[in-house]
């Protein structure tokens, strides 16, 4: 689990980054947590009430304009030397200064979806222990952990569920979808029938009642609910789409 904690006074900027880092996790399979700070005070209130707590804050995107920041920034460094800090600021005059914080990354406001990709990447390049998420399953006689990115579809027949892969390997194991969709919590999977279970990253078009995957495979849409299902494909692709530009 990677814990994120953001301190910003602005709320709009806070969503902004929110939705970036959602949009960014949406395409790797971590599970991780955001903590919102609006105050110096509140995120000095959290380090001082989760000391040995196991909702440390691992990565932590906070501004230098606030009063006193630097130096609350200062304390913190010096209890937690692997907490990585992002410095996402509107002054340059900071930069040299910040050193003495050993930032991941120093950023001059506003932040891009660009930018925020790249940070995450070095932060996850420098946490080599840090492990994707997986789901476990059973094929025929062994145990396997498939990685979320490795998952095109899932169809379920009866008590058998058929997991298409992304390098056209399809392995079966038996089980519910609905069982499987519990486990598979990350915002890219869409229950577009009561018998599939998609990943939307492997979308390549939509028609009235089925998506078509890069790959070629048709996946049935549930045609009472295909406005909603499809709207949801379209909300996720246009938001990662608008954000990854």
């Amino acid at each position: 689990m990677i814990n994120i904690g953001i301190c910003e006074y602005i709320k709009d900027i806070r969503e902004v980054l929110c939705n970036f880092i959602n949009i960014y996790f949406s395409s790797h399979s971590y599970s991780y947590n955001i903590f919102e700070f609006e105050s110096d005070e509140a995120l000095v209130s959290f380090f001082e009430n989760n000391k040995n707590n196991e909702n440390e804050i691992d990565l932590l995107f906070t501004e230098l304009d606030m009063q006193n920041m630097f130096i609350i920034l200062k304390k913190i460094r010096q209890e937690h030397e692997d907490l990585s800090i992002v410095l996402n600021t509107s002054e340059s005059t900071y930069s040299l200064k910040s050193f003495e914080l050993w930032p991941l990354y120093y950023n001059i406001k506003p932040m891009s979806y660009s930018t925020l990709s790249k940070i995450m990447d070095r932060f996850i390049f420098q946490h080599k222990d840090i492990r994707e998420e997986n789901v476990l399953i059973k094929n025929g006689k062994k145990f396997m952990n498939l990685s979320f990115n490795e998952i095109s579809y899932i169809e379920s027949q009866n008590t058998t569920l058929r997991i298409h892969m992304n390098n056209y390997e399809i392995l079966k194991t038996y089980g519910k979808l609905d069982d499987i969709e519990k486990q598979l919590s990350n915002n890219r999977f869409l229950r577009c029938h009561k018998s599939f279970l998609i990943n939307m990253d492997y979308v390549k078009s939509v028609d009235s009642y089925k998506f078509t995957t890069i790959f070629g495979d048709t996946v049935a849409i549930k045609q009472r609910e295909a406005p909603k299902i499809k709207k949801k494909y379209y909300e996720y692709i246009i938001n990662k789409e608008n954000y990854e530009k």
